[in-house]
């Protein structure tokens, strides 16, 4: 243990009390503390003393005179110390009640000493004694191993300087807070092994690195300057892997992700309105899907309809399409045939996306033949047809018509549905008037041969192909453009990296 001491004269009336030497020891657990008091005591003219034990109080006091009793408080702390002629003694101050750093805040100290000498019965009280820096600046100086800085525990302490930490002292540094004077404002790095995990910047705007175990970083979180927050995942090897930006009051948030290749794969975009907000990958749940997804729409009625010869809107469903693609159209329904023998009863019902008019395709005759027995038949009768749309309103209806006979119906229902996306090739209703749709008499056909359906799969797979090559065409643009501005992103970070 390392003293200092400071000898101060001490005036008396019948004894003197030549001089005072006094040193802070701090304790290992940095609690309390002792204060090392030395002097010599005398007899009037500088005599020596008997021997004896002598009875010592002191205290300590924040003024000359009166003030108030700082330590130990309403109290004194006594030592009977045992003297010999030559009158040198010692005592240590916080034996009895403990002395905490909180004391040597002021240094406007006044050390308080009586003595009751041996057989006397009258204290002998000396003048106060103020106490110098030298005890003061111990906080500073090597104590136990420990540096002044290891102490600062009080509030209002200031460190003027950059600090450093090594917890083991080897040499190895574990902290650091680094001042930069010139902008007033400082950083501060956390380390393993010498080497840089965590480190957070004061300095300009606020950002916070992280780094792996090999020192590569891997998760960044910056304010920036003037665009938002912004946080970057790395991969292990510190390569960029994802960066979601806050975005600010001209550019909105975006976020971006890459795959273990380096190659931008998937995006959004905040400030977009169409399928450029969002961009995926091939074979994923891209953006035209998610915008463009199926729906549908549908009615129903109960009611007895009879018909006529006039084409009836049945039901009607209107759909709004969200973009291109295909209404598949549903219908059913009851028909009732009130047949007289020698009658030939005939109805026509079918889909149309015009009110009161049959695609020419749409030849869905039921019939009741003239040799019939007379009778009431029911038949149930659905109907379907497969309508290209722009996108937008579209309706749609459930037609039917009487050509002879006595037809009624019920229980029709309508459902319509919309795909964003063919997978093979589709062939419209023909519409009324239009080559490819005649009447029922004038129909004939023996139906498919194998050549038409051999045709026909090899139609569906170009159309397959040329579909997929469309996607793929969009998305390498898609994702070029994304690239770019990536790359373009990057380069302004690194440059305003490289001027830190």
């Amino acid at each position: 243990m390392s003293t200092r001491r400071l000898w101060a004269p001490l005036a008396a009336m019948l004894i003197l009390l030549a001089a005072t030497s006094w040193a802070i020891v701090p304790d290992p657990q940095g609690a309390p503390m002792t204060v090392t008091v030395q002097g010599k005591l005398t007899g009037s003219g500088g005599t020596p003393i008997p021997p004896g034990e002598y009875f010592f109080t002191f205290s300590i006091w924040d003024a000359a005179v009166n003030g108030t009793n700082v330590w130990p408080g309403v109290n004194v702390e006594g030592h009977l110390i045992g003297l010999q002629s030559d009158g040198l003694w010692t005592a240590y101050l916080g034996e009895l009640y403990p002395i905490h750093r909180d004391l040597v805040d002021d240094t406007a100290r006044w050390l308080q000493v009586t003595v009751l000498p041996p057989g006397s019965v009258t204290l002998e009280t000396f003048g106060r004694v103020k106490l110098a820096s030298a005890p003061f600046a111990l906080e500073a100086a090597q104590l136990n191993g420990k540096t002044g800085w290891e102490y600062l525990a009080r509030d209002g302490d200031t460190v003027v300087g950059s600090l450093s930490f090594d917890g083991d002292n080897d040499g190895t540094l574990d902290a650091l807070i680094d001042v930069v004077a010139a902008e007033d404002a400082a950083n501060l790095f956390l380390l393993n092994g010498g080497s840089p995990r965590s480190s957070l910047y004061g300095q300009d705007y606020g950002r916070l690195e992280l780094r792996d175990l090999t020192g590569d970083l891997t998760a960044i979180l910056s304010a920036t300057s003037s665009l938002g927050g912004q946080l970057a995942l790395n991969k292990q090897d510190g390569m960029s892997g994802m960066l979601l930006k806050g975005g600010s009051t001209v550019d909105g948030a975006t976020l971006s992700m890459r795959d273990a290749a380096g190659s931008a794969t998937i995006s959004f975009d905040a400030d977009m309105s169409d399928n450029t907000a969002a961009i995926l990958p091939n074979d994923a749940i891209s953006a035209p899907e998610v915008l463009d997804e199926p729906g549908v729409a549908g009615d129903n009625a109960g009611a007895l309809v009879a018909l006529d010869v006039n084409v009836r809107n049945l039901l009607s469903r209107s759909i709004t399409a969200p973009g291109p693609g295909y209404v598949l159209v549903m219908g059913a329904l009851t028909a009732q045939f009130m047949h007289s023998n020698g009658v030939n009863d005939y109805a026509r019902f079918g889909v149309s996306d015009q009110a009161g008019s049959f695609p020419a395709s749409q030849m869905f005759y039921h019939s009741i033949a003239s040799s019939v027995p007379s009778g009431i038949f029911e038949q149930v009768i659905s109907v379907h047809g497969l309508f290209p749309v722009g996108g937008g309103f579209s309706s749609f209806y459930l037609l039917g018509m009487e050509a002879s006979g006595t037809v009624s119906v019920y229980g029709t229902h309508l459902t319509v549905v919309y795909f964003p996306t063919a997978y093979g090739t589709v062939t419209p209703p023909v519409a009324a008037g239009e080559p490819g749709g005649s009447e029922r008499e004038t129909v004939t056909s023996s139906g498919l041969s194998a050549q038409d359906i051999v045709t026909e799969q090899a139609e569906a797979e170009r159309f397959n192909t040329a579909r997929i090559e469309r996607e793929l065409a969009t998305l390498r643009e898609e994702v070029e453009a994304l690239s770019e501005r990536l790359r373009t992103e990057e380069s302004a970070r690194r440059t305003r990296e490289g001027d830190r």
